[in-house]
């Protein structure tokens, strides 16, 4: 049992690119209702013990939409599908899209309830990701994974069906050791996938290698596209979700 369902330390707007998803609607803004940190590598439901929190109901987050301009939805908990009452209460208000954050921990029968419903997944993995992460990938329609290293191993997932992957570390008292762990990481990793870290933002087209999407400080600026979303310059289609 979660003591914490009903109620959420952060219900703020947030651009996008902070979630992380860097190929879905690139400048969205979406209202990020849950823990303080967001979703979390354990799923510690313990997360915001310490943290101030208010009860999660229908009417504030119908207000807090209404003050904003808002694209859609963030469920950003410790491990938002142990959220129930808390993704009751983002269900009914829901307004735009739908995106949850989750290490894969949770209940089963509320993911098969969400997947036909949610727009975007961000997935966090340590080196072994949660139970229902590969249930995620395999029928989300679509899925970033944020890696979390403790070394220079990754995830044995199916990664054709992930959209990017983002790099970071799961202790942040050891990012020193990040730029080392990243090389060793993106060598294990399919060469097809778009990776990202702290050193690689951006988005290139993978085709002639112009800058498509330029980002800096969770805020980003679409260069190089054209209305159907392909390079300027080469007509390569790009690998983002514009719409």
């Amino acid at each position: 049992m979660n003591p914490y369902d009903g109620t959420a330390a952060t219900i703020i707007p947030q651009n996008v690119e902070k979630v992380p998803l860097f190929h879905w609607r690139p400048g969205a803004r979406l209202l990020a209702v849950g823990s303080r940190d967001g979703a979390d590598f354990t799923g510690d439901l313990h997360a915001d013990r310490s943290t101030y929190r208010r009860q999660v109901s229908v009417e504030l987050l119908r207000e807090a939409q209404a003050k904003q301009r808002l694209d859609g939805l963030l469920a950003c908990w410790s491990a938002s599908l142990a959220y129930g009452q808390g993704m009751t209460a983002v269900r009914a208000v829901r307004s735009g899209a739908l995106v949850i954050a989750t290490p894969g921990l949770g209940d089963p029968e509320l993911l098969e309830q969400l997947l036909p419903e949610v727009d975007a997944w961000l997935l966090l993995c340590p080196v072994i990701p949660g139970p229902l992460a590969e249930r995620i990938i395999a029928a989300g329609r679509h899925v970033e994974v944020l890696v979390g290293l403790v070394d220079d191993a990754v995830p044995v997932l199916p990664w054709e069906r992930v959209s990017a992957v983002h790099l970071c570390a799961v202790r942040p008292a050891e990012a020193e050791r990040l730029d080392a762990w990243c090389v060793s990481a993106r060598a294990a990793l399919p060469t097809t996938l778009r990776i990202y870290d702290h050193h690689h933002p951006h988005t290139d087209c993978s085709g002639c290698g112009e800058r498509i999407v330029w980002r800096h400080g969770g805020r980003s600026r679409i260069d190089g596209l054209d209305a159907a979303g392909a390079c300027k310059r080469c007509g390569t289609p790009s690998p983002l979700k514009l719409s």
